[in-house]
């Protein structure tokens, strides 16, 4: 609904912008596969065991290695077994960190996903911007991450 102050969706996005970790950080799946089993222990959910899709091509025993997440009790689980599950996929409720969608999926994921959650941000305020602006703002964060993070390997 829009009409509500725009200024109460601002922290998001300064902390988009700034690609700051989130306080309330989502467990996101490193891998693709099947949810195998969640292991629950005193009726607080624990661990979920992820068992990585295998392509009939590649059947290397080396890389077909289960991934286990342990999850703090605070956090809701969001899949269920059998559920199939790609990498950078949400496990649980909770915003994403923008640094594990870069370790997991690249530089491109990070830009999508910046431009949605900032987009989603103003549209609930009843707010359009055209998505060109946004990329632009993004475009010049993720230069100036890569000058960054080149310049620290010098050194």
């Amino acid at each position: 609904i829009s009409g509500e102050d725009i200024t109460l969706g601002l922290p998001r996005v300064e902390q988009l912008f700034e690609v700051r970790r989130p306080k309330k950080q989502a467990v996101i799946s490193e891998i693709n596969g099947i949810v195998e089993e969640i292991i629950t222990e005193n009726n607080h959910k624990k661990q979920v065991v992820i068992n990585p899709e295998t392509s009939k091509e590649n059947k290397d025993p080396v890389e077909e290695k289960k991934k286990i997440y342990n999850i703090s009790p605070g956090l809701r689980l969001i899949v269920e077994k059998g559920q199939k599950i790609r990498a950078g996929e949400r496990l649980t409720v909770g915003f994403i960190d923008p640094h594990d969608i870069l370790k997991i999926q690249g530089i491109k994921a990070v830009q999508e996903y910046l431009l949605k959650e900032i987009q989603a941000v103003y549209r609930s305020q009843g707010v359009k911007i055209n998505d060109k602006h946004i990329e632009t703002i993004i475009r010049q964060i993720a230069r100036l991450n890569m000058i960054y993070v080149r310049s620290a390997r010098d050194y």
